[in-house]
């Protein structure tokens, strides 16, 4: 469990098997929306078919109240790991999330209030992403 009261890794079972969804936060640790709504929907989660995994990407900046430790984990997702920077290893267990997963949400925020939610998807998406409330 980290400094904001919940494990890095929760997954929650439905009754029947199904899809596996991955649903990651504070991958930018002063990004914090995603843990507040993982906090508020823990609770009550209940799901009838598929896994999901949600998970507390980069705790360690997320405990700092950092975007980031060293590196910005959404830049070093290539292939290899040659450092002992810890985003690095985080990195590589994140990898093996997303391959047992048939889709990933991730969570961010920002804090300009000015801005609009929006959502980034693969054009495989599109449809599903249309029935919800934010730009594409």
């Amino acid at each position: 469990m980290d400094q904001a009261g919940i494990n890095t890794e929760t997954i929650v079972k439905g009754s029947v098997s199904g899809p596996n969804l991955a649903i990651f936060a504070a991958v930018h640790g002063n990004e914090t929306v995603g843990v507040e709504a993982f906090k508020e929907i823990l609770p009550e989660l209940n799901i009838e078919s598929g896994l999901v995994n949600l998970v507390i990407a980069n705790p360690l900046a997320l405990q700092q109240g950092v975007r980031q430790v060293n590196e910005n984990m959404n830049r070093i997702f290539g292939e290899g790991v040659s450092s002992d920077i810890p985003e690095l290893k985080r990195v590589e267990e994140l990898k093996k999330i997303l391959d047992s997963s048939d889709a990933l949400l991730d969570l961010h925020g920002f804090n300009d209030r000015e801005g609009e939610p929006f959502l980034i998807c693969e054009s495989s998406a599109y449809d599903l992403a249309k029935e919800l409330p934010f730009s594409i």
